[in-house]
């Protein structure tokens, strides 16, 4: 695209904390012009095509105390996916399909010191991907597998990035035949069952509706648990392994299931924290402590990936063809509704925003 046929004036979205009612948490986000934006050395411009949320877009939509403070006026999601129209890079040329690495500041390396949460895109001070157009630095793009759709490729970053980080950049990285365990459908769960099961992995997936599960399957999962019916979901995933336990449970929700998936694990074997969609009490659960110590349990937290994870992972996608779980897409103009379907947690993988064709 030549630069004649830009726009001068672009719409985006931006976060006004003014606007936050204690009734109306997405109050915030609203839609507003500003002039194209301009790209100086080492930067590109990119016309976007779609952008996807995350359980954290919601703690940044409403300055939650639990999350790193909000900046008014930022452009909101971290997650996106569009084309290269004009550059300064000769990595990423005019045409090139790109999304975005999670963290700008974590480019090598696996040490999640190196990770600045408030860098991020579309949090703290930083404005993010839910604009028409988008000037970036070179090191925050990543070139998108050819296989995937804009959709697609805007729900691969923070999800399968994460789930790439979880899964093999651990204590205990991921051997064909391990057993995994999964929570719930939402965009890193159903990432981490793809994953999972393109290594080689059993995957056992719990969810609270029998038609979700069914979609889990259908993203590799070996073995479905409905939680809600079977809320000793733990000590079915014991007995689907012989009495021996999972390798590893990838958590989302934090306190409100830790202790089943401390049970649910093997004697030696890792529960991945990545989530507290289940609340954010923070008193440990009775015998937490017995169980991980008595069974030489690690437990371990995740803070999204570095640029070489996603990188990493974006090629295996493209190996292995993998294609990330869209549960619903919504129009340019009514953003708002995909905060809205994440809170209520209602859809299979991610939820994403169609910003252009």
């Amino acid at each position: 695209m030549s630069t004649t046929s830009l726009p001068t004036e672009i719409s985006q979205y931006r976060i006004d904390l003014s606007r936050l009612t204690p009734t109306d948490p997405f109050a915030t986000l609203h839609l507003t012009t500003a002039p194209l934006p301009t790209i100086t050395p080492g930067h590109v411009l990119i016309k976007m095509h779609a952008a996807a949320l995350n359980h954290r877009d919601l703690l940044v939509a409403r300055n939650d105390a639990n999350y790193v403070p909000t900046t008014t006026g930022i452009i909101p999601l971290v997650d996106g996916a569009g084309l290269v129209v004009s550059t300064t890079s000769a990595t990423f040329p005019a045409g090139t399909r790109v999304f975005f690495t999670t963290d700008p500041q974590w480019q090598q390396g696996t040490d999640s010191a190196d990770c600045r949460p408030a860098a991020s895109l579309g949090a703290g001070a930083t404005s993010g991907a839910l604009t028409q157009y988008l000037s970036a630095p070179e090191s925050l793009l990543v070139r998108a597998p050819a296989h995937l759709s804009w959709a697609q490729a805007a729900a691969l970053s923070a999800a399968h990035a994460t789930a790439w980080n979880i899964l093999f950049h651990g204590p205990a990285p991921l051997r064909p035949g391990d057993v995994v365990l999964t929570q719930g459908t939402g965009g890193a769960s159903a990432a981490a069952i793809q994953v999972a099961a393109a290594a080689g992995a059993v995957v056992i997936a719990t969810s609270s509706s029998d038609e979700k599960l069914q979609i889990a399957r259908e993203l590799g999962a070996t073995h479905l648990v409905n939680y809600r019916s079977t809320p000793g979901w733990g000590q079915v995933a014991r007995e689907l392994t012989g009495g021996r336990g999972v390798d590893h449970v990838v958590d989302v929700a934090g306190a409100a299931t830790l202790r089943e998936s401390l049970h649910a694990v093997r004697q030696g074997g890792l529960v991945t924290l990545v989530g507290f969609v289940g609340g954010l009490e923070e008193v440990v659960p009775p015998g937490v402590i017995v169980q991980i110590i008595s069974g030489a349990k690690t437990v371990r937290g995740v803070l999204s990936a570095s640029k070489r994870m996603v990188e990493e992972m974006a090629k295996a996608v493209e190996v292995s063809g993998i294609v990330p779980y869209v549960g619903k897409v919504v129009p340019w103009e009514s953003a708002r509704e995909a905060y809205e379907t994440i809170a209520a947690g209602t859809v299979v993988g991610k939820v994403v925003v169609e910003i252009a064709e």
